[in-house]
């Protein structure tokens, strides 16, 4: 009986699904997205790494110094974790789960193309760092600066964060904050203009790929339970 009950509910749910509306992405983070890439693409391709990078990190304050390395710890996986395990016990078990995906997805590729690439840091090739502005607390790398992996990070997260919630306010505010990220790493004498446009693109690439594969198995593990709530439904 309970098996004619299955075959009944699974068709009827199959076909009434056939025809339902598929769920409309909020493309906001990818509308803010885009000029900025191509802001950084230009100014990459316009100016020299070295003066694109001076012009960013000799503007600085001591209240910029302060303000941009907490805003880059937004970048670190440190902070994607601890953000992750809260929206988890928060109920928000999709959102969370899709930036841990992200986060390590993107994380994984970043530490590939890292050391094969060994690309120099601001540091590592101006010849004289009293020229690099760093805030005293934190020390200069001089290697593996291709791509920037806090940029990384931050934009796989910001547009996972978008796509999940599908609020504009939100993918505007995402987008802030991981273009903020973005200037801290140049700001604080980690990276080059170059670095952080990849990054961005990379984290933007990832995230929405994470979030493909995310909502493909959401969606199956929805429709799942759906149908056995339907099989249990029906009186004996």
């Amino acid at each position: 009986m309970h098996i004619i009950k299955f075959n009944f509910v699974l068709i009827f749910y199959i076909s009434m699904n056939k025809y339902k509306p598929v769920n409309c992405w909020n493309i906001t983070f990818f509308i803010l997205y885009i000029p900025f890439f191509l802001t950084l693409f230009i100014i990459s391709t316009l100016a020299t790494k070295r003066d694109s990078f001076l012009f960013i990190n000799n503007a600085y304050s001591n209240f910029f110094d302060v303000s941009f390395t907490i805003i880059s710890y937004m970048g670190d996986g440190i902070f994607i974790i601890l953000l992750s395990l809260l929206l988890f016990f928060l109920k928000h078990k999709k959102l969370a789960v899709g930036l841990m995906l992200s986060f390590i997805v993107s994380g994984i590729i970043v530490q590939v193309i890292k050391p094969i690439l060994h690309f120099p840091r601001p540091a590592g090739c101006i010849s004289s760092e009293l020229l690099i502005h760093h805030a005293p607390w934190i020390s200069l790398y001089h290697q593996n600066s291709f791509p920037s992996g806090h940029t990384t990070t931050i934009f796989a997260a910001a547009v996972m964060i978008s796509l999940c919630t599908k609020k504009t306010s939100v993918a505007i505010f995402s987008m802030i904050i991981a273009v903020l990220v973005g200037y801290s790493r140049v700001y604080l004498g980690q990276h080059f203009i170059e670095d952080v446009c990849a990054g961005s693109f990379l984290g933007v690439t990832m995230g929405t790929i994470s979030y493909l594969l995310l909502d493909k198995i959401w969606q199956k593990k929805q429709n799942s339970t759906i149908v056995l709530e339907e099989i249990y439904a029906f009186p004996d």
